[in-house]
């Protein structure tokens, strides 16, 4: 079941480099994956819970493969440099992501990026401004500057971006 999971996920990531969300139709997932399309609906509601799905992996990955040790700052650059540097080498499923009309796609990268977050906020009882509403400036923040740097055509290193951002996120008191 989990497998038939992976095979669609994986069938959207990979038209997802090539055609944007909105253009992507549940046939050619299914046909991409050879799996029949009755099999895809047993599995997801419609072409966005996979897009759900898909995002929510992906983060999840990136999550596990981050240290949090208790510096809540470190921690979300640290997520932060590993969302650039997954954008930097999938350039165009972003695109895909970010062009979609009703922003779909971005809009459930920051949610699973916020719930984390908050998640953080409210362990370090960090109690100055409510957990939900700091959560929401940062990680809208840092996505609308990873935005701007994607189309205006990545010109800074990963390096100079993260170093803007922590400017930017040691300058406030929420963390």
């Amino acid at each position: 079941m989990e497998k038939t999971k992976k095979y669609l996920a994986n069938a959207l990531l990979e038209l997802l480099k090539v055609k944007s969300f909105d253009k992507i139709k549940v046939t050619e997932i299914c046909d991409k994956a050879l799996i029949h399309k009755t099999t895809f609906y047993n599995h997801f509601e419609d072409k966005y819970e996979l897009l759900n799905y898909l995002l929510l992996s992906m983060h999840s990955d990136i999550v596990q493969n981050t240290k949090y040790s208790g510096s809540l700052i470190d921690y979300y650059l640290s997520v932060a440099k590993y969302y650039i540097k997954f954008i930097k080498n999938n350039p165009k499923l972003f695109r895909s992501i970010i062009s979609n009309d009703n922003t779909t796609g971005i809009i459930l990268f920051e949610k699973l990026y916020i719930k984390d977050i908050q998640e953080k906020i409210k362990e370090n009882n960090i109690d100055e401004v409510p957990s939900n509403y700091a959560a929401h400036f940062y990680v809208s923040a840092v996505l609308a500057i990873i935005s701007e740097w994607f189309i205006g055509g990545m010109v800074e290193d990963e390096d100079t971006l993260l170093k803007y951002i922590t400017i930017l996120v040691k300058k406030e008191k929420a963390f």
